[in-house]
């Protein structure tokens, strides 16, 4: 994941920092890191000198990273559903997605593993603000994260129709 500092804390209404460097937060079941680098904690590869290798994220941590980072790159399929909340663009190292959502409004991008990951990631980091501006300005394909408010304003509805009355409801008091 290639970001620009240590953001403070999750800040979804930040603007987005130029790019500088990487650092690389993995899950506690992942061994993956990032080409020729060495043990988690390092610093550099030997193709990305200002890349660090970060001991495993909690999710929590993973956000903040991921809010502010330039270029996602993951396997997970939460990710890819992350990635669309946060506006931040995701290189999917699959073949398939079962999420192809994020691929089709253009949040991400399948890419078989290989040398092809290294050239994209290259591409779409050239024009990193450019990306970021669309996606900031592209609306999540998975919602706008009010379902559950909608879910109870209508069950609140129904059940006021059938004369149920609904705690906090002027009814109910």
């Amino acid at each position: 994941m290639r970001r620009a500092g240590r953001p403070p804390a999750v800040s979804p209404s930040s603007s987005a920092p130029a790019p500088n460097w990487s650092s690389w937060p993995r899950w506690s079941t992942s061994s993956a890191r990032p080409p020729g680098s060495s043990t988690p904690g390092s610093t550099g590869t030997r193709r990305c000198p200002a890349a660090s290798c970060a001991n495993s994220a909690c999710y929590a941590e993973f956000l903040g990273l991921a809010r502010h980072a330039a270029l996602l790159v993951s396997d997970s399929g939460g990710v890819q559903e992350e990635c669309t909340v946060l506006g931040r663009p995701l290189l999917v190292v699959r073949r398939s997605t079962e999420r192809p959502e994020a691929v089709d409004a253009g949040f991400a991008a399948l890419v078989a593993p290989g040398p092809e990951l290294g050239r994209l990631a290259g591409e779409w980091l050239a024009d990193t603000p450019e990306r970021l501006a669309r996606l900031a300005a592209t609306p999540s394909p998975y919602g706008d994260g009010l379902a559950s408010q909608r879910i109870a304003r209508l069950t609140a509805r129904l059940a006021e129709q059938v004369g149920e009355p609904v705690a906090g409801s002027a009814r109910s008091a």
